[in-house]
């Protein structure tokens, strides 16, 4: 919870959310590299979907958790 990650990679990462979050757990994700990040859902959703995030070069995320359904809901 509260985790802060600045990823600062050339080549491709990934990089795997919490695998047992709570309710109102936060990670804010800044990608400062050149490579793109995969963001490992670890069996939640992410916005509601059971897919991987992407965060690409120069972007930045804050990802709050909401439950099962929503499980990591993206700011």
């Amino acid at each position: 919870s509260k985790d802060q990650l600045i990823i600062n990679s050339a080549s491709a990462f990934t990089l795997n959310l919490p695998a047992s979050p709570s309710d109102g757990d936060t990670v804010v994700l800044s990608n400062a590299g050149a490579g793109t990040v995969t963001v490992g859902r670890n069996s939640s959703n992410i916005d509601s979907l059971a897919e991987d995030g992407t965060l690409n070069s120069g972007a930045s995320v804050q990802l709050v958790y909401s439950g099962s359904t929503i499980g990591w809901h993206s700011l």
